[in-house]
């Protein structure tokens, strides 16, 4: 079976891992990790869907850098997908001549935050159509809302920072917490966080919106990462829940 348009995570390396999401008919994959130093990076990787019984997905895998105003991409490696159910698959890679692979499943089809006495399904991938390069995967169920905000440093490095709130809705503001791990062929460490700021989102309907973001990286990461009432669009399918 194919996996589901969601989350993944490896619990053995808990503190990495992807969104895999649709767009019309190309699979597009987002990974966040962490450079060697501990700090955090992202990659994405996109191609057309699989065909037919396909067990496997193939697709280029880039490095995002940004030069102020928009984004440029880079092949650095290739990501592969395996499928062993609709909720799990192996994920192999290479990256910059290096090669890895490990197990990634997704947790049960959570149900969708209520929003107005009706079910709403916020989550997926989100952009701002006039400034590409930089945007969030939406995860929001009935009890909790994370939100993955890929963006860059003042160096143009393509950064990550994670807001949680246990109370989802159609505005809501949640801090942005800066995460320090493991590198892909690092051994496993525990995640370490430092709050570096604040996300804010009003959506008006489940596909488009503003967000405000101001966030001063640290941990020797330079830069701020700031954005006030930012246009975003749902750039994929809704990724499933009840």
């Amino acid at each position: 079976a194919r996996p589901v348009m969601q989350g993944y995570f490896n619990p053995a390396r808990s503190g990495h891992g992807m969104f895999l999401s649709q767009a019309e008919s190309a699979w597009a994959l987002v990974w966040y990790t962490y450079l060697e130093d501990g700090t955090p990076t992202w990659y994405l990787a996109a191609n057309a869907a699989p065909s037919g019984n396909d067990g496997v997905w193939r697709a280029p895998l880039f490095r995002l850098t940004w030069n102020g105003t928009t984004s440029y991409a880079n092949a650095v490696g290739e990501a592969m997908l395996t499928f062993d159910s609709a909720s799990r698959f192996t994920y192999s890679w290479l990256l910059d001549g290096q090669y890895g692979s490990e197990p990634f499943e997704t947790v049960p089809t959570p149900s969708c935050p209520s929003v107005g006495g009706a079910p709403v399904s916020y989550s997926g991938a989100w952009a701002n159509p006039a400034e590409s390069g930089w945007g969030f995967s939406v995860n929001a169920v009935s009890a909790a809302e994370a939100d993955a905000a890929y963006v860059f440093d003042s160096a143009g490095v393509a950064r990550w920072l994670l807001g949680v709130t246990t109370a989802p809705g159609a505005a809501i503001t949640m801090p942005l917490l800066q995460h320090r791990g493991f590198c892909p062929t690092c051994a496993f460490n525990a995640v370490t966080t430092t709050p570096v700021g604040t996300l804010t989102r009003n959506y008006a309907n489940k596909a488009s919106g503003n967000v405000s973001i101001n966030a001063q990286w640290q941990q020797g990461v330079p830069g701020t990462w700031v954005r006030s009432n930012a246009t975003q669009q749902k750039i994929t399918v809704d990724m499933p829940c009840q």
